[in-house]
């Protein structure tokens, strides 16, 4: 089972917390004063760029909303351009708009 950002973001901060209330019982075993900064940074620059990466997405889906707007109000400009130049324009010129139907 993946396991979110939230999550791993969560472990992270127990760990360091135990690291740091244990930091003396914990150099018995190697784990210095260096490790629980280099987690600390780790941990900060994770978070920073896990909410620069929400932000993103957030913007892209109000971008993506935004296009298919533009999109579905350029095609119905475009379709009734389509027919209003069909009322005054022979068929045979109708190419250069565009226009392949032969109706």
């Amino acid at each position: 089972m993946a396991v979110s950002m939230a999550e791993q973001l969560n472990a992270a901060r127990l760990m360091l917390s135990g690291m740091k209330t244990k930091a003396e019982e914990l150099k018995s075993i190697g784990i210095s004063e260096d490790d629980i900064t280099k987690l600390n940074a780790l941990l900060n620059e994770t978070a920073a760029l896990d909410e620069k990466q929400e932000k993103l997405k957030a913007e892209l889906k109000t971008c993506s909303s935004d296009l298919t707007d533009k999109s579905k109000a350029m095609k119905n400009f475009v379709a009734a351009m389509r027919k209003r130049v069909k009322l005054v324009i022979p068929q045979t010129e109708w190419s250069a708009f565009g226009i392949t139907s032969t109706k």
